[in-house]
C-alpha cells in the first residue's frame, strides 16, 4: 500500500472512530497534540523518536502517519539514515527491514508534495 493511501485509511478510520467514540478520541488526539509540543525535545527531535518507536513495532500505517510529521518538521531523507543505523543496531535484521520500508515511504511522501 502506498503512504497516501494509508494516511487515507486512517483518515477514514479516525472519522469512523470520532463519531463512535467522540468523548474518547477527543481526549487522545488532545493528549497526542500535547505530547508532541516543543519541552526540553524539540518536535522534530519528537518526530524522529516517534519513527523509531513505530518503526520497531512494525505499523506500517503508523509509519507514514509519523513520516508526514516528521517532513513537516523538517526532517530530510540524511536524518533518517542516521535514524536506521540506530534501529538496525538496536533490532538487528528486521531493523534493517524497517529501515528500509521507512526510506521507501519517506520517498512516496516527497514525491507526492
Amino acid at each position: 500500500m502506498q503512504a497516501q493511501e494509508m494516511l487515507k485509511m486512517l483518515e477514514a478510520g479516525s472519522k469512523k472512530l470520532q463519531d463512535l467514540i467522540p468523548e474518547q478520541m477527543d481526549r487522545f488526539w488532545s493528549f497526542g497534540e500535547k505530547v508532541k509540543e516543543t519541552g526540553h525535545l524539540s518536535k522534530r527531535e519528537k518526530s524522529l523518536i516517534a519513527l523509531a518507536v513505530v518503526a520497531v513495532k512494525r505499523c506500517e500505517p503508523c509509519v507514514a502517519r509519523n513520516l508526514q510529521d516528521a517532513i513537516d518538521a523538517g526532517v530530510k531523507i540524511e536524518d533518517l539514515a542516521e535514524l536506521c543505523g540506530l534501529i538496525m543496531l538496536l533490532d538487528g535484521g528486521p531493523g534493517f527491514a524497517a529501515g528500509t520500508f521507512l526510506l521507501e515511504k519517506y520517498e512516496e511522501l516527497v514525491s507526492d508534495n
